[in-house]
């Protein structure tokens, strides 16, 4: 869950009935760990607004154990978060018919995709930084890799990074379908072309963080 997400904080904070920060976290830590493990999902933008610094969160929360999750494929991911700006979904459940119908009314804005790839890389910078205030070394996932990959064998490699036994897991399936397709890639396209020096210093920028990923902190 995203106990540390600044939307959520104030209501589960009265629902736990927490006095403050240090109150909240060590209340979070005894609701939210199902069979001993609490995990928990956070952006650099939300731990930032939280804590203010990552030697705070390092000392409240303590984890153990930190994956970091990025797209390999930057322009892409700004594609698709900008989509969302315009109310198009990025996962479904079924009705093909209506997907086709909102993936058709999307409109190319190259503005709103810069926006977004520069706030993603801003993000990523930042996300950097936390991580090297932090004592555990990550697990670099590239989100591309793991939608390859069957989602139990992701869920045994987290599991193995966190120092979790999992017991024999039957095929999981995650009930959603990410979108994208031939109308992301073409809105891709048509930005790398408009902007190409812009996504080639972009790009430079980012290659230590996708090396990493073909490292011994990778996956």
């Amino acid at each position: 869950m995203e106990a540390f997400n600044p939307e959520f904080v104030p209501r589960l904070a009265r629902r736990w009935g927490a006095g403050g920060l240090d109150d909240y976290v060590a209340l979070a830590r005894r609701q939210e760990a199902p069979g001993g493990v609490w995990s928990f999902e956070a952006t650099p933008s939300h731990l930032w607004r939280l804590f203010g610094a990552p030697r705070r969160f390092a000392a409240l929360a303590a984890p153990d154990a930190v994956v970091w999750l990025l797209r390999e494929d930057i322009v892409a991911q700004a594609v698709s978060s900008a989509r969302r700006l315009q109310g198009g979904p990025d996962h479904h459940r079924g009705d093909e018919a209506e997907v086709a119908a909102a993936e058709e009314a999307l409109l190319y804005r190259p503005r709103d995709i810069l926006a977004r790839l520069l706030t993603l890389r801003a993000l990523e910078r930042a996300g950097e930084r936390w991580l090297a205030a932090l004592a555990p070394r990550p697990l670099r996932l590239s989100a591309e890799r793991t939608l390859a990959v069957p989602p139990e064998a992701l869920a045994a490699r987290v599991a193995a990074h966190a120092g979790v036994a999992l017991p024999p897991l039957p095929p999981l399936d995650p009930g959603h379908r990410k979108l994208g397709g031939e109308r992301n890639a073409e809105f891709a396209r048509r930005f790398r072309r408009d902007h190409a020096a812009l996504v080639r210093l972009v790009e430079r920028g980012r290659r230590p963080l996708l090396a990493a990923l073909d490292g011994p902190e990778g996956w």
